[in-house]
C-alpha cells in the first residue's frame, strides 16, 4: 500500500486491476473481494433504482407523458434519473 504522503510519481502498488483482485482473493479470500464492497454499492443503489423504476412508470401513466408521444420514455426516463440521484 502507499502512504498517505505519496505523490503522484509514486510507483503504484498493482500494475493492473487483474493484479490487484489476484492480490485480495489470495489475502484476505472471497469475502474480502466482494464484502467490503459489494454490500455498501447495494446500499446505494437500491434506493436509487427503486425511485427509478417507480417514477418512471408514474410519469409514463401521466396524460402530460401520453401526449409528448414517442419522446416520452426518453423524457421520463432523464427526470427519472435525475430524480434518482436525491437519496444518494
Amino acid at each position: 500500500s502507499t502512504s498517505s504522503s505519496s505523490t503522484s510519481t509514486s510507483t503504484p502498488c498493482y500494475s493492473n486491476e487483474l493484479e490487484c483482485v489476484r492480490a485480495v482473493l489470495t489475502t484476505e479470500g472471497f469475502m474480502g473481494l466482494m464484502g467490503r464492497g459489494l454490500m455498501p454499492t447495494i446500499w446505494l443503489v437500491t434506493p436509487s433504482y427503486g425511485m427509478y423504476f417507480v417514477l418512471y412508470g408514474v410519469l409514463m401513466g401521466t396524460s402530460f407523458f401520453a401526449w409528448l408521444g414517442k419522446l416520452a420514455p426518453l423524457v421520463a426516463g432523464a427526470v427519472s434519473g435525475c430524480a434518482s440521484w436525491i437519496p444518494v
